[in-house]
C-alpha cells in the first residue's frame, strides 16, 4: 500500500473505534432514568458528555503523565459524570456517597 491508502485505512479503522465508543456511551446513558437526567439534557447530550469525560487521554494525562493513582481518578471520573448529567450529584469528589 502507498502511503496515502495507509492513511486512509488507519482513518477508517479509528472511525470505526470511536463509533463503537460512542455506541457504548449511548447505551450507558440508555440505563440511566430519564427522569435522573439533568433538567434540559437530553440523552444523545448526556451520551456526548460520557464520551467527552471518558475519553482515554484524559486517563493518560491524569494518571500517567501527572501521576494521580487509578483510584483518584475513578473517583474523580465518577463525581465529574455526576455532576454533568444528573439531577442531584449522588457522588462527591472523594467517591463517597451523599
Amino acid at each position: 500500500l502507498h502511503r496515502g491508502g495507509v492513511d486512509e485505512q488507519v482513518r477508517r479503522v479509528l472511525a470505526w473505534q470511536q463509533g463503537k465508543r460512542r455506541e457504548g456511551m449511548r447505551e450507558f446513558v440508555q440505563l440511566i432514568d430519564e427522569a435522573a437526567l439533568a433538567p434540559g439534557l437530553d440523552r444523545d447530550r448526556a451520551a456526548d458528555i460520557v464520551w467527552a469525560l471518558c475519553e482515554s487521554r484524559l486517563f493518560i494525562g491524569l494518571v500517567r503523565e501527572q501521576g494521580w493513582a487509578p483510584d483518584e481518578y475513578r473517583h474523580w471520573l465518577a463525581a465529574q459524570l455526576a455532576a454533568a448529567i444528573l439531577t442531584a450529584s449522588p457522588v462527591r469528589s472523594g467517591g463517597a456517597a451523599d
